[in-house]
C-alpha cells in the first residue's frame, strides 16, 4: 500500500526553511570574503536562501507548519516540481496577507533572472562586483522574511 502525502513524514517545515534561508545567506556572504575569482558558490547560496525565505513565508501565510498541509495544487506546484525553484512564481503564490508587507519585489525579480542551475554547477562564474549585489538582494529577502515571521 502506498502512503498518502498526509501519512508521509515531511522534512519541509516552516522552521527548517527559515533556518536554511538564514544559514545560506550567511554562507553566501562568507564565500565572498577574500575572493577575487568566480563567485558561483556565493550566488548559488544566495538563490537558495531566497527560495527558502519565500517558501517559509508561503507556509506562514497559509498558516501551516509543513509543506504537505498546503492545498494539493500548491503542494505539488511549489514543493514537488521545478516551479518551486522559480522565485518570482513563489512570490506570486504568497497570500495577500503576506504580500501586503513591504516585500522586496525588485530584489526577488533580479534574483529570479539568474539561472540557479548554471551557478549551482559552475557553468556561470560571476565576478565579485556582479555577485555582491545579488548577495545583498538575498539578504534583503531574508531580512524581510524574519520580519514577517516574527
Amino acid at each position: 500500500m502506498v502512503a498518502t502525502r498526509d501519512e508521509k513524514k515531511s522534512l519541509y517545515r516552516l522552521d527548517v526553511f527559515r533556518d536554511t534561508a538564514y544559514r545560506r545567506c550567511q554562507e553566501a556572504k562568507r564565500l565572498l570574503e577574500g575572493t577575487r575569482r568566480g563567485c558561483d558558490g556565493a550566488v548559488a547560496c544566495a538563490l537558495l536562501s531566497t527560495e527558502c525565505a519565500l517558501k517559509a513565508t508561503l507556509l506562514f501565510g497559509y498558516d501551516v507548519t509543513y509543506d504537505h498541509e498546503l492545498p494539493d495544487d500548491m503542494y505539488h506546484r511549489y514543493f514537488r516540481s521545478k516551479l518551486g525553484h522559480a522565485l518570482l512564481e513563489l512570490y506570486r503564490a504568497l497570500p495577500a496577507s503576506v504580500r501586503r508587507t513591504a516585500v522586496p519585489v525588485d530584489e526577488v525579480v533580479r534574483l529570479d533572472q539568474r539561472d540557479r542551475y548554471a551557478h549551482r554547477y559552475g557553468a556561470q562564474r560571476p565576478r565579485l562586483m556582479e555577485s555582491r549585489p545579488l548577495i545583498t538582494d538575498a539578504e534583503a529577502v531574508v531580512t524581510w522574511m524574519n520580519r514577517v515571521l516574527s
